[in-house]
């Protein structure tokens, strides 16, 4: 029975539509129309139409049917939610976060922005996984519409730019020992149970990670990888053979590796004189800087001791070849000019002073010498006057006795037999000098006397 003012207000400049009402129902009596084409919405119209409407203006109205006894209701408490706090994780973690809704009416609805980072945006406590510090706003409606909304900020602390480093670096040799050390952090965990800046033996080439941990508790990991070299089979050779003679040539040379240095002062593949038997060892390093040893044994083995001295080292030139002394050791070999066998040939020599080699050779095949000399004399006898000697032979030929007569100052005579062995030596004083020869077979004699006018020789004869 209450009677109500729809009024439609529009501008001057706008249009108008008229027609019949379809909008009333049974629950309402249209009234009339009422318009004014100057008027305000402060000015009630006054010109009417009937079962008219102005604008099509649509009017919704809703109906109700009173019960009794009349029903009641409670209010509830206020809608809230509680999207949390204190969420702070390292890059690429994530949390959960969000609150389930209370108060209000029972049914809720949840939303979340920015939801790019959640595992859900609909649900009351997603996961987060932000890739930045991110704060969250958490939307919730309960049944009967009504909104609330918390945020919660979720902190990003960047992971440690962890290092890894080896000492003395990352290729070593079998059996050398390495230390690896992380940086970038505040605490480090290594894998294969190495134990951060505490040198380790590697047996094999690995790769090792570390874990570095940083004073916000974020952790991050890096690998590094150590080679470990083999050590160079090293070994030596001797050239040109490991046994040899006492003062021979030895050369040694290093294998296995590219560089060699050597015991007792010996340089790699230079010739040097062995002395003593030994065991030489060698260090080889290869390209990756490992070393290794090897050694070599040699035996040097003495020389022989050889002694040779020739007793008829004085001979004539016509005298026919002679036995030479026998050496030591025995079965040696004699070498030099008119040497034959165990011989020498004065004639074939000539005169003069020659060597005469008497060489030996042992078990091992070690060689040594001595050296004897002998001189051919012509033994023509004396052409020239004692004046020009400073001497004179007497008799020749001489029997028991031969007297060598010094005419100025003192000096000596030595006598050989035909085979140039010496049978006989004597100082000579100034004046005559006897000698006794009664002992001496019958033969050519050969006699060479030193004056102070000179050496000279002479052949004399024993006649009985």
């Amino acid at each position: 029975g209450t009677q109500y003012l729809l009024e439609l207000y529009q501008g001057s400049a706008d249009g108008y539509y008229y027609g019949t009402s379809s909008q009333v129902g049974q629950h309402l009596t249209y009234y009339d129309m009422r318009y004014c084409n100057s008027c305000t919405q402060n000015t009630f119209p006054t010109n009417t139409l009937s079962n008219y409407q102005y604008g099509y203006p649509d009017l919704w109205y809703f109906t109700k049917r009173n019960v009794t006894p009349a029903p009641t209701y409670a209010m509830g408490t206020a809608l809230t939610v509680n999207a949390g706090s204190g969420n702070v994780i390292c890059q690429g973690s994530t949390v959960m976060i969000g609150g389930t809704a209370t108060g209000g009416t029972p049914g809720y609805t949840y939303s979340w922005a920015p939801a790019s980072s959640l595992n859900s945006s609909s649900i009351s406590q997603p996961n987060a996984s932000p890739t930045t510090t991110t704060t969250y706003t958490e939307y919730v409606t309960d049944l009967c519409g009504t909104s609330t909304s918390s945020t919660v900020t979720v902190t990003v602390n960047n992971l440690p730019n962890v290092t890894a480093g080896a000492n003395p670096g990352t290729s070593i040799c079998t059996g050398s020992s390495v230390t690896l050390n992380g940086g970038g952090a505040v605490s480090y965990n290594w894998s294969n149970s190495v134990t951060d800046n505490v040198a380790f033996t590697p047996s094999a080439t690995t790769t090792y990670t570390v874990t570095g941990t940083d004073a916000n508790g974020c952790s991050n990991t890096n690998t590094i990888t150590v080679t470990v070299n083999p050590l160079p089979a090293v070994g030596g050779n001797a050239s040109p053979s490991s046994t040899l003679c006492e003062g021979s040539m030895l050369t040694l040379s290093g294998t296995g590796a590219s560089t060699y240095s050597w015991s007792g002062g010996v340089t790699d593949n230079v010739p040097f004189t062995a002395l003593n038997s030994g065991t030489y060892t060698v260090t080889g390093t290869d390209a990756n800087g490992c070393s290794n040893t090897g050694t070599v044994s040699i035996t040097v083995n003495q020389l022989p001791v050889v002694a040779y001295v020739e007793s008829q080292s004085n001979v004539c030139i016509n005298w026919a070849p002679i036995t030479l002394t026998p050496g030591s050791p025995a079965n040696g070999t004699y070498s030099g000019t008119a040497v034959s066998g165990n011989t020498f040939d004065p004639a074939t020599a000539g005169s003069g002073t020659f060597d005469v080699i008497y060489s030996f050779t042992d078990l091992n095949g070690c060689t040594n010498a001595d050296t004897s000399q002998i001189t051919v004399d012509l033994c023509t006898g004396i052409q020239l006057s004692s004046s020009q000697t400073g001497f004179e032979v007497f008799p020749n030929p001489f029997n028991n006795q031969l007297t060598i007569g010094v005419t100025s100052g003192s000096g000596e005579a030595t006598l050989y037999n035909a085979t140039g062995q010496e049978v006989m030596h004597l100082r000579l004083n100034e004046g005559k000098n006897t000698i006794d020869t009664k002992e001496l077979s019958a033969g050519a004699y050969f006699v060479r006397v030193k004056t102070v006018k000179g050496t000279f020789d002479l052949q004399v004869i024993k006649s009985k």
